[in-house]
């Protein structure tokens, strides 16, 4: 395993647990199922119930479960693949414990992004500098891994692109702010032709660039299983426009919000120094919507789909 630096996932969880025992800190064998396998093992005391194995540490009290198999796990921070499953963990040859893995906050796995937009002749151009954290940091940084240029490029076209299948990227960086708390940065310059319309003495525009929660309506006709999303997470965007000099605002969309315990989303609008700027902030809560709560949630993620119809619209100023 040390030479190689290969191994499945019994081979990384033995040398991990002796590697911390040599270290002087409590590590066990840890047994696991991915969320692939809805079973617990209070459910179901069988082998059936894991499809994996991990090292489990002991650290001042504190529970730390260490999975080898992940490139960018941090430290601290279960893969979001085993949160809220049941680890088994080998205290000895006579005992064992049976474990909750935590599932984590929204909070804790936030996207933050800034565009700035301004009109030009055939559509729009702007610059977004997006920041990603915890598991969505992650994924940023695995979908790095083995990418050439040209690979690189579409990642980035696709993980930046906003508003419309015209998306054209220009240039871009990609910063790994810290890699090990999973940071990542992506700024971007594009334009997007032919979104938003001038139409005699108005500008029309929907600065929902991104619509975070379209198509999150479950139809209850066809799914009666539970409805499961990777890991609880938040999104705050802020988009802001620059109003074509000459022009002022002559429609504003009304403030929205909605919070429920499944997910919950802000959507507001100000004009600040010849600027319009149009905040989203979003969360998912809950790792498995369960048929009981699609109402719940439906009723939240409906009223969202009118709000991301509405446009900005600006006028020629007269005098």
């Amino acid at each position: 395993m040390c030479s190689k630096r290969y191994g499945d996932c019994k081979d990384m969880s033995s040398i991990i647990t002796q590697m911390l025992r040599i270290a002087g800190i409590k590590a066990y064998y840890t047994w696991i199922g991915t969320r692939s396998l809805p079973y617990d093992y209070s459910d179901v005391p069988l082998p059936i119930v894991d499809n994996h194995m991990i090292s489990t540490a002991n650290i001042d009290g504190k529970w730390i479960f260490l999975d080898g198999t992940d490139p960018h796990a941090k430290f601290g921070m279960p893969p979001s693949g085993i949160q809220n499953k049941q680890a088994l963990i080998s205290i000895d040859d006579k005992e064992y414990k049976v474990l909750r893995v935590p599932v984590i906050p929204a909070e804790e796995n936030s996207m933050v992004d800034t565009t700035t937009i301004s009109f030009i002749d055939n559509g729009i151009k702007g610059h977004e500098k997006v920041t990603y954290y915890g598991y969505q940091g992650e994924d940023v940084y695995n979908s790095l891994l083995y990418r050439d240029e040209n690979e690189t490029k579409d990642f980035v076209k696709t993980r930046m692109g906003k508003a419309s299948n015209k998306f054209i990227l220009g240039n871009y960086t990609i910063t790994r702010v810290n890699p090990e708390e999973n940071i990542a940065n992506i700024s971007a310059d594009f334009e997007i032709p032919g979104y938003g319309k001038k139409l005699g003495d108005e500008y029309y525009i929907n600065l929902n660039l991104e619509k975070i929660f379209e198509k999150q309506v479950i139809d209850t006709v066809k799914r009666k299983i539970p409805f499961e999303i990777e890991y609880n997470s938040s999104t705050n965007e802020c988009h802001i426009l620059e109003i074509p000099k000459g022009y002022e605002v002559s429609y504003l969309p009304k403030d929205f919000s909605f919070d429920n315990d499944l997910a919950s989303i802000k959507i507001s609008y100000k004009v600040i120094d010849g600027k319009v700027i149009a905040s989203q902030e979003a969360k998912c809560k809950k790792l498995m919507i369960d048929p009981s709560e699609f109402e719940e949630w439906n009723k939240g993620m409906s009223s969202v789909q009118l709000q991301y119809k509405e446009s900005v619209v600006l006028k020629k100023i007269t005098n």
